[in-house]
């Protein structure tokens, strides 16, 4: 489709514990934001965030979720919209400029999924790309259930050329105190024909350092 696709990272625990499930999605959305930014940077461009609206069954919108987006989002921006601004940040950046934002615009805007077509390629991509991960992990931890190509609904060879061409992904490395930004070549690097992507790179960036 030759649409560039922007990704977070972040390995979701088995842990229930509300606070850490709140730590993951902070660091998951932290690195999408810290892609976004480098994105628009280098087009030059600036841009806004158009975000679905996520529901329930214990409320109309999961304001949990908004929330955090909507806070990550002002103390990227408080440097130039309140200058002044005391506040603890969520995630404290190994660089100061990094957790700058210069190209995002100040509002997020929420819509239904049903309503915007954007959204709605968002979710098949998402969907796509997590099947092809959960099918990777099942590969690296077979004696939780035994992996499942048929469950997967793409082709290595479009999944590849996908990921070559379209895609970034980034993760919060909380050991480095950083974000890593991996691309498609990296994940590509000695692939089998069989492989969607490198598993042992998989295993080594998307699992053991972005577990912690």
């Amino acid at each position: 489709m030759h649409i560039d696709c922007l990704f977070g990272i972040r390995l979701k625990s088995k842990d229930t514990d509300e606070n850490k499930k709140r730590i993951e999605i902070i660091k998951a959305e932290y690195s999408f934001l810290h892609n976004l930014e480098y994105y628009l940077a280098e087009k030059k461009e600036t841009g806004i965030i158009i975000a679905d609206v996520i529901k329930n069954e214990k409320c109309e919108t999961n304001t949990r979720h908004r929330s955090v987006l909507e806070t990550l989002l002002y103390q990227r921006m408080a440097w130039r919209i309140n200058p002044k601004a005391d506040f603890v940040p969520l995630i404290a950046s190994k660089y100061k400029f990094e957790s700058r934002a210069c190209f995002l615009l100040d509002n997020i805007h929420y819509v239904e999924s049903k309503d915007s077509i954007f959204l709605e390629i968002s979710d098949i991509i998402i969907y796509i790309i997590m099947r092809v991960f959960t099918y990777l992990y099942l590969q690296i931890k077979p004696e939780i259930i035994k992996a499942d190509i048929s469950k997967v609904p793409i082709s290595t060879d479009t999944f590849r050329s996908f990921i070559l061409n379209n895609a970034t992904f980034t993760c919060c490395e909380s050991l480095k105190n950083d974000v890593a930004f991996i691309s498609g070549s990296n994940l590509l690097f000695i692939v089998k024909k069989t492989e969607f992507i490198n598993l042992r790179f998989f295993k080594e960036v998307f699992i053991s350092s972005n577990s912690k």
